[in-house]
């Protein structure tokens, strides 16, 4: 068991160091995009780094036997998702008050702390985190679509299935958890499996990420071209956008009959 949980650590550093190298990555380019790409992108680079460090803390309170260290972890873990979520709300160019965003988070930290001064000597199990989780994962899914539907992206599909990936993952969690929880004598196999799982929820977001950035390209493309067909003085159609959508009604009249 002990070597199982050791793996898991060094798993969790792992996955820890390569998505901090991908968080600084995006928070490198963030600078040079106007808003709000550049909110959009520093909040999904601190979700990329606060899931892995979530897991990380997991592990560790299995192998030192502190159930105090599941309070940061499972805080960590809600905050990921959430920021995850607020990422996408400001690429949609919508965001709530900070403290809203808070809540999840401050509500998971203070049920974990009662669970853990009241039931010390209980297994902790994760189910209300489960929960909280998948809600977050549906919402961001749902959200992508949206936002990739606006801007008229392609690309919305990859942060999509990312985040149902994500919502799996943790349900089925759930599940090994909800046998595990049911058993006097866990099997290691099944232990195994709960790890895998996490890991695979908490490292789906950072294929999202190319997503995220497709997404957002797109939408500055957009924009860029919605700029240069408007005069910036009178805010009408300028000389370009005039001659080509001339063009445009020549050839739909020449094709079509009619008068122009």
């Amino acid at each position: 068991m002990a070597v199982t949980t050791s793996v898991s650590v060094l798993f969790a550093a792992f996955a820890l160091a390569a998505c901090l190298g991908l968080a600084l990555s995006l928070l490198s380019i963030a600078r040079s995009f106007p808003q709000p790409v550049c909110a959009t992108y520093r909040h999904w680079s601190l979700a990329l780094a606060l899931g892995p460090l979530g897991w990380l803390a997991f592990e560790a309170a299995d192998l030192l036997h502190s159930p105090w260290l599941f309070i940061p972890a499972k805080t960590l873990v809600c905050a990921s998702f959430v920021e995850m979520l607020r990422a996408l709300s400001r690429l949609d160019g919508e965001d709530a008050p900070a403290y809203y965003w808070h809540l999840p988070s401050a509500f998971v930290a203070a049920a974990t702390t009662v669970y853990v001064w009241r039931f010390a000597d209980v297994p902790m199990r994760t189910f209300l985190l489960s929960a909280i989780l998948i809600g977050l994962s549906v919402a961001a899914a749902m959200l992508a679509n949206r936002v990739s539907e606006r801007l008229r992206s392609r690309y919305g599909w990859i942060v999509v299935v990312a985040m149902i990936v994500a919502a799996s993952a943790v349900l089925l969690r759930s599940v090994v958890l909800a046998k595990v929880a049911g058993s006097t004598h866990p099997a290691v196999g099944d232990l195994s499996l709960s790890t895998l799982f996490f890991g695979v929820a908490l490292l789906a977001p950072a294929i999202g990420t190319l997503g995220l950035v497709l997404i957002a390209n797109d939408g500055l493309l957009r924009q860029q071209a919605r700029q240069a067909d408007i005069d910036g003085l009178t805010g009408l159609l300028n000389r370009r956008a005039l001659l080509r959508d001339s063009a445009e009604l020549l050839e739909h009249t020449r094709a079509h009959g009619g008068e122009l």
